[in-house]
């Protein structure tokens, strides 16, 4: 009998198990990388046999929403694709090359050795020595512009020239650096004066101060892809944060679209019941997660607008905090309160293109407006043309005009007009605007103080920046001090 029971019961099991196991499937929602995740404590981090990014993540399967990830590369794609930057110029690779003493051949390999001929007021690199230039240094004065040309971004610094020294061209351990911005002009902090000084002046790691340097010289050779993988990889970890950003996303921190279909990244996490996938843009649930997340919900007062239930409360948490790991830019584009920088909900399975949708409706009504009023003046000159004018003797004074020219013809408020409007264009309001925090952005804001030469010096532009850490201490110690003082003025004492 037990035999049997025994049989019935693994008959039964085998019977039931596949039934237990579709019940407990969680969703998964898949995704592609789209934005560096600001609100990570580390942005980038190099494995060893991959780079993981932490990402905000545009869902493709069962969910559009977008979510915080980890999205990875691997060492050989990420050479790949520093290898194409490079091969088009682009100064923040070929500054990366430069300082580890290699270039990018015309087939694309990566060279070392053979330079011996370098461009106009550029000297060869010295053993020992190194440019120093705005708290950067390079082997040659070409590299170490090309530093600063990152440093500042490409607004500032789209080129660069190097010229002999302005007030010594005979000086051969000194040069003038003009930086032109991308619009082509020559920006306020160009005359820098860019100086060869030994290695114990030298700002981090520069190939002519290493022992047994030897200057580029001889038949070129082909370095290793597994050599040159290793050397780009420890010497980007070596860089600042910003630096390191630079290299695979823009200023916005938008992911260079060369490097998202190469990226892999996780699934977003499932919710805490593991049956349903995370909500789609739009839902109740991360509007109240947007709440959260900007530190203004409450569950007390249910007419107000930042009102969450005490029902609702903890999964708009978890969206907030683990989904979307605290970043309110993600909470706010999938709560609909920040326009989604795309509209696709692809079914694809892999890591594509993300569609970007561009609003031009703006542009649109313009145009309208502006057909409208071509069309009235079309109408009007018409009318003209079809009418009959009578001749007068005596001139009407109303349409009468001067016999001499005015030289104000708005009068007073003309001259304050335009008065106003050559000082806005002056270099101290131009210095005065880049203190100007841009909120819309949602970036660290950063403020480039550029001084001129005084008295025969030049001091150089410098850029003041506070950490994210900084800004989130700041942040938290505000809503600790508020809720110290709102008890105080509830209890008293």
């Amino acid at each position: 009998m037990w035999k049997k029971l025994s049989v019935y019961f693994i008959s039964f099991y085998i019977a039931f198990l596949p039934i237990q196991r579709a019940n407990a499937v969680v969703p998964i929602v898949a995704g592609a990388a789209y934005a560096i995740d600001i609100a990570a404590p580390i942005a980038i981090r190099y494995l060893a046999s991959e780079i993981a990014i932490s990402s905000v993540v545009k869902a493709v399967e069962v969910s559009n929403a977008y979510y915080a990830a980890s999205a990875k590369i691997s060492n050989a794609k990420f050479l790949k694709f520093f290898k194409s930057k490079a091969a088009l110029g682009v100064a923040a690779f070929t500054g990366v090359l430069a300082t580890l003493g290699y270039y990018i051949a015309e087939d694309g390999s990566i060279m070392q050795g053979g330079i011996t001929e370098y461009p106009d007021n550029v000297p060869p690199p010295v053993a020992g020595y190194v440019w120093n230039l705005r708290s950067q240094s390079g082997a040659t004065v070409q590299e170490v512009a090309e530093r600063v040309c990152v440093s500042v971004g490409e607004t500032y610094c789209s080129s660069f020239e190097i010229l002999p020294y302005r007030y010594d061209s005979t000086r051969e351990d000194l040069r003038t650096i003009n930086y032109f911005t991308i619009s082509g002009d020559l920006w306020a902090g160009s005359g820098d004066s860019a100086s060869l000084v030994t290695c114990q002046y030298a700002y981090g790691t520069i190939s002519t101060c290493e022992d047994g340097y030897i200057p580029p010289s001889g038949q070129p050779t082909v370095v290793e892809d597994s050599v040159a993988q290793a050397d780009i990889a420890s010497h980007i970890q070596t860089l600042p944060e910003d630096q390191q950003k630079a290299l695979i996303a823009d200023s916005e921190g938008v992911l260079d679209k060369d490097l998202v279909s190469d990226l892999t990244a996780d699934d977003a996490p499932p919710m805490p019941d593991n049956e349903t996938p995370i909500p789609d843009i739009g839902d109740q649930a991360w509007k109240n997660a947007h709440l959260i997340a900007t530190g203004i919900a409450q569950s007390s007062d249910s007419t107000a607008p930042n009102y969450v239930s005490t029902s609702d409360w903890d999964k708009a948490y978890y969206l907030a905090n683990t989904v979307a790991n605290g970043n309110d830019y993600i909470t706010g584009i999938n709560s609909g309160s920040i326009t989604a920088p795309d509209t696709g909900t692809s079914t694809d399975t892999g890591t594509g293109d993300i569609t970007i949708i561009v609003d031009v409706s703006g542009v649109e009504s313009r145009l309208d407006t502006t057909n409208q009023l071509s069309q009235s003046i079309l109408d009007e000159i018409s009318l003209i043309n079809n009418s009959s004018v009578s001749l007068q003797t005596v001139p009407d004074e109303s349409v009468a005009t001067s016999f001499w020219p005015v030289k104000y013809p708005d009068g007073l408020l003309g001259v304050l007009d335009q008065f106003i409007t050559d000082m806005k264009k002056t270099p101290i309001f131009e210095w005065l605007n880049d203190f100007i925090i841009d909120l819309g952005t949602g970036s660290i804001p950063a403020f480039v103080l550029c001084f001129n030469v005084i008295a025969g010096i030049d001091f150089g532009c410098y850029t003041l920046q506070a950490d994210a850490y900084i800004w989130s201490a700041i942040k938290s110690c505000m809503i600790l001090f508020s809720i110290i003082v709102s008890r105080r003025i509830v209890f008293g004492g």
